[in-house]
């Protein structure tokens, strides 16, 4: 596999290079253990469905206004991601953070790219009284979800979603999601992936958060470099079936991801704090062939619990 997961193969940490001081097919390696910075009706019949643009909840229906600009992926390319990457140790490192933000009577969560729905359903059995809107852009993984009178499935990219159609929100999360926000141009794409998490955050409560998972490419000598190169290799029309041949099953539509501190600089552009970071395990599925091409150091998993600065 090149850049992109739909499988991540994990390192144990202590034959991986040591965590930078600021403080992503094959078999895999036992993972080390993650450490810490710092109501509704039974009837499934009242689950809502957001197709076609149009949002329909009963007889009321909302149009969206938005537009969104990001390439997506192609149905055969979703089917990839047709998992729950959230296993039971990072649902570990994660449950504690959510017990903070969902611990009220009546608390809503969105989940940006939530694809097949299984980590909200996680989160709605864990947290009885909270409500979720999923948001996914792919047919196939949105008729995936399983129904629930408390989750509300949007088929839409965010871009599409007007905030207004969402009701306030405790958490929003972006599960190894941003890195797809991918347009024609590198400037462009960054300048995307702060846009959405702009909007993300006018989604929010007033003590709401942001919870994102993302691969940390970090590089050397030039540390947000392997996250460069990838977009450039993945986003190529011209290059995809050769791309492709090579693994990246994004060829031809690109992903962009950066390193710990270029997400920290992309959070702040967004006007974003970071309140706590996860440094997560380590991957392992790249080359020393790879590894060296892209002058990539250290890739790994963190999680970055974010508020609004």
């Amino acid at each position: 596999m090149l850049f992109t997961i739909p499988f991540l193969s994990r390192v144990d940490q202590t034959s991986a290079p040591p965590t930078p001081e600021l403080r992503d097919g094959g078999s895999c390696a036992e993972a080390a253990r993650c450490s810490s910075e710092g109501r509704g009706s039974k009837s499934h019949e009242r689950t809502t469905f957001l197709l076609d643009r149009r949002l329909v909840s009963g007889v009321s229906q909302t149009v969206m206004t938005a537009v969104a600009s990001t390439r997506v992926l192609s149905e055969a390319q979703t089917e990839a991601f047709d998992f729950e990457i959230v296993d039971d140790e990072l649902w570990s490192v994660l449950k504690p953070a959510l017990a903070r933000q969902l611990a009220g009577p009546s608390t809503r969560i969105l989940d940006v790219g939530g694809g097949n729905g299984l980590f909200v359903d996680r989160v709605l059995e864990a947290f009885s009284s909270t409500e979720a809107t999923l948001v996914e852009p792919a047919p196939n993984l949105a008729k995936a979800n399983k129904p629930s009178p408390r989750k509300t499935v949007l088929q839409s990219t965010l871009q599409r979603v007007d905030p207004q159609d969402v009701e306030p929100v405790d958490v929003v999360f972006f599960n190894w999601v941003l890195h797809h926000f991918v347009v024609d141009s590198y400037k462009a794409t960054t300048r995307t992936q702060s846009d959405a998490l702009v909007l993300a955050r006018k989604m929010l409560k007033p003590a709401g958060r942001l919870i994102v998972f993302e691969q940390l490419y970090n590089g050397s000598p030039f540390d947000d470099l392997p996250g460069r190169l990838i977009y450039e290799l993945t986003s190529q029309k011209r290059l995809a079936p050769l791309v492709a041949r090579l693994g990246a099953n994004t060829a031809g539509v690109g992903v962009c991801f950066h390193s710990e501190r270029g997400w920290r600089k992309l959070f702040e552009s967004a006007g974003l704090r970071v309140d706590r970071f996860t440094p997560c395990y380590f991957v392992g599925e790249l080359s020393r062939l790879k590894r060296l091409a892209l002058g990539l150091k250290q890739n790994r998993v963190g999680m970055f619990e974010l508020a609004a600065s």
